[in-house]
């Protein structure tokens, strides 16, 4: 678990228990640490406290670390992490968010196409757009990926103003609502498919 050219994830633990999935690939193994490097930027500094997570003969396990280091950010971040906790069964993906940063889906929002969707999990969904939203209206959303559909209303939950002046708005699907729900969840089932399997190849 966790060997050198493993595809694997990292999550930062936040008070809201929500968990994005960033993915990356191990490049060394200690006896009890990693260095890993991740696609996408992230902020994190030395001391912080991470989850990891990989896919072991088709069950997701996790486990706790710490980051000890960070050897660098270009092309690649690079973290130098130790293990803090035993691997556990981390089957349960309900809460979890996957990250689409690097290759944005097109998304309709009220009729209008200026929406790029960044993540998903089972239960929501977050954009970056230029377009204004408020936060606790009710909206109809649309996109597709991989020919799954999402279709449906959705509530604009959050919303965090970005250094290039687009904003990114966090939307909540209603739980009545199952046929986007389940969309969804077999969207975040596919991107987590896809994203360790490139990982794998590239190793």
């Amino acid at each position: 678990m966790f060997a050198p050219g493993t595809a694997l994830y990292l999550s930062i633990p936040t008070t809201s228990g929500r968990r994005v999935l960033h993915p990356g690939r191990v490049i060394a193994r200690g006896d009890e640490s990693v260095v890993a490097e991740f696609e996408e930027p992230m902020e994190l500094s030395t001391g912080a406290d991470v989850n990891l997570y990989c896919e072991v003969n088709g069950r997701f396990w996790q486990r706790g670390a710490a980051v000890v280091e960070v050897l660098g950010t270009e092309p690649a971040l690079q973290l130098s992490l130790r293990f803090t906790s035993q691997a556990v069964s981390a089957e349960s993906r309900g809460s979890y968010r996957v990250s689409l940063a690097a290759a944005p889906v097109p998304a309709t929002v009220q009729r209008r196409s200026e929406f790029l969707v960044v993540d998903v999990s089972p239960e929501g969904f977050a954009v970056v757009t230029t377009c204004p939203l408020a936060v606790g209206t009710m909206v109809d959303v649309d996109f597709t990926y991989r020919g799954v559909k999402v279709s449906g209303r959705a509530r604009v939950q959050t919303v965090r103003e970005r250094r290039d002046g687009t904003c990114r708005y966090g939307f909540l699907t209603l739980d009545s609502d199952r046929n986007i729900r389940r969309a969804l969840e077999k969207i975040t089932a596919i991107i987590q498919r896809e994203q360790l399997q490139r990982l794998s190849r590239s190793a």
